[in-house]
């Protein structure tokens, strides 16, 4: 009698609790609390990842990757996007930094242009000053095209933006 009463407590607790990573038999399987390890047609087991949660450069099956927050990505675009301030936060660092340093050359070729224009009155240094000031005009437009592009980007779900790196509004 105890042990029938034993064998059904064991089997509607198993039923009742979810499958996580240590009711895994696969010792190979750790979904780092951040999913639920399930079998898959009887086959073999892998880890459903928890929302906003996927398994982009983790171990084996682990649900280590948080994906960033797409309103905070969106924000960070319409306010610092020229900078390139949306990218290293999803860590695509290589195209924040690209950014950047058009950023930084263009805001030094301004600087150095208006500074030059207004304290010179060296005319051949005025006019090489502004062609350096319209190329830092021009790249900061392109920036600004850029920025449109990446919020467009965002709110498309596309390119570096897409569901492998941002995740929910």
């Amino acid at each position: 009698m105890s042990i029938k009463i034993l064998l059904i407590v064991s089997i509607s607790i198993l039923c009742v609790s979810p499958i996580n990573a240590s009711h895994c038999s696969d010792p190979k399987i750790d979904c780092n609390t951040h999913g639920s390890c399930i079998i898959v047609n009887g086959t073999g087991m892998y880890c459903k990842c928890d929302t906003n949660y996927i398994t982009k450069n983790c171990k084996q099956g682990e649900c280590c990757h948080k994906l960033k927050s797409r309103m905070s990505v969106f924000l960070q675009s319409v306010f610092f996007g020229t900078t390139g301030a949306p990218y290293f936060y999803i860590g695509e660092s290589y195209l924040g930094k690209i950014m950047l340093g058009f950023f930084i050359v263009s805001i030094i070729g301004l600087s150095v242009g208006y500074i030059v224009v207004h304290l010179s009155s060296n005319n051949k240094l005025v006019n090489i000053t502004m062609v350096i000031g319209i190329i830092s005009c021009v790249i900061m437009t392109m920036l600004i095209i850029w920025n449109l592009c990446q919020i467009i980007q965002i709110l498309n779900e596309s390119g570096p933006f897409s569901t492998d790196n941002v995740g929910d509004w």
